[in-house]
């Protein structure tokens, strides 16, 4: 009886660790590694940048394990900037990007009549 125990929870085991890397968590954790991996390789190109000195990089579990680029922006030139750095850098794991730009002041072009 106790050999038909461990056998069944040895096939248990090695049924999990075949299906964990095809599940949900297993995917999510392999995104989230691959995006840890890939921050060290975009850094340096938005340091050298000062209009991406409140931009920040992290590892998240949104989308199933993804690059989160987020911070504040000065216009909108800097954020295709921004998105076209991170976009040739060819991450592996999926972009989420959320940048937030300044309101228009009162006296710029795009309010007066």
């Amino acid at each position: 009886m106790r050999k038909w125990i461990y056998g069944f929870l040895g096939l248990f085991a090695i049924a999990v660790a075949i299906y964990y890397p095809y599940s949900p968590g297993g995917h999510q954790a392999i995104n989230m590694r691959l995006a840890e991996d890939h921050i060290p390789v975009l850094l340096p190109k938005l340091q050298a940048d000062p209009r991406f000195a409140d931009v920040r990089l992290e590892s998240d579990t949104e989308n199933g394990g993804s690059l989160r680029v987020f911070g504040t922006l000065p216009d909108e030139v800097a954020c295709a900037d921004l998105r076209r750095i991170v976009l040739e850098s060819f991450p592996l794991a999926p972009i989420v990007f959320s940048v937030h730009l300044p309101w228009p002041t009162t006296d710029s072009p795009t309010t007066k009549p």
